[in-house]
């Protein structure tokens, strides 16, 4: 993949993710403030992760809706702080985790589900909302752990084909998964059937993504490896507990953890690749 392609992909995220944050401000300032405020809409009060369930008060839903927009906003700062300073590097590691970035943003998306139910809109809508986030979220996964494999040495220079293959595979999956349109977790996510074994590879994956890291590090393949480290286990942690604990602890500890984790992969690889 040239530069200029890559750029292209940089710059196509950067009006997405900011499309789709300024898109939730507007479906939030509507829920709270607007045409749809008062409205009533229904919230359900179980959680389901890796084969877990338990009860979630009102509350933590409203709070796990609310962490997407945080968490859209660290992306797309995220984003177009790296597509300007990583505009000349050619870094594949710097790549996938750029689009990892981009991922997050996919998140926001969620904030339909109120406006679709509000508006007596059908269920396939609804399933494809959740669809489309489960996408983001194979996306990113698959992202990061493509990272993590370059940082432990990888050197296949073929980064287009890595990009086509693993949203080809993220497509697949969620075109094959059955979506349960009349249950809803508290994340307002759809209830997708098998998604223990969903859960289960996004964990793997992110698992992974950190091993990956460790063998980087160890091995020495570039300066500040246990900071880069550091970064990728901030970023795995730090989004499952977002997406999967809907708790104000794991909502704001993991949020934390990701703006943190952005900062240092800016931050550290400005640093390492400072004479660009």
């Amino acid at each position: 993949m040239t530069l200029a392609a890559r750029n292209t992909i940089f710059v196509f995220g950067v009006i997405l993710t900011f499309i789709c944050l300024f898109v939730y401000a507007v479906a939030g300032y509507a829920l709270l403030f607007g045409r749809y405020a008062g409205e009533v809409f229904s919230l359900s009060s179980v959680q389901t992760w890796l084969g877990l369930r338990w009860e979630v008060a009102p509350f933590f839903s409203y709070a796990s809706l609310a962490s997407a927009g945080v968490l859209g906003l660290i992306s797309s700062t995220g984003v177009a702080v790296s597509a300007r300073l990583f505009r000349r590097v050619s870094s594949a590691e710097i790549y996938f985790m750029t689009i990892f970035l981009m991922s997050l943003s996919v998140e926001l998306v969620r904030i339909g589900q109120p406006l679709l139910e509000i508006n007596d809109m059908p269920g396939a809508l609804s399933a494809l909302l959740t669809r489309i986030v489960l996408f983001g979220r194979l996306v990113g996964a698959l992202s990061l752990f493509a990272a993590g494999v370059y940082s432990a040495g990888a050197d296949y220079p073929r980064i287009g084909s890595v990009t086509l293959l693993i949203a080809s595979l993220s497509f697949l999956i969620v075109y094959l998964v059955p979506v349960d349109t009349q249950q809803m977790n508290a994340s307002f996510m759809n209830v997708t059937g098998g998604r223990e074994a969903v859960d289960l590879l996004l964990a793997f994956l992110s698992m992974g993504a950190i091993v990956n890291y460790g063998i980087g590090w160890w091995r020495g393949h570039r300066e500040r490896g246990g900071a880069i480290a550091l970064t990728a286990i901030g970023f795995a942690i730090g989004k499952e507990l977002v997406l999967h604990l809907p708790s104000i602890v794991s909502l704001g500890s993991g949020l934390i953890l990701l703006g943190v984790a952005t900062a240092s992969f800016v931050l550290v690889n400005r640093s390492y690749y400072l004479w660009y």
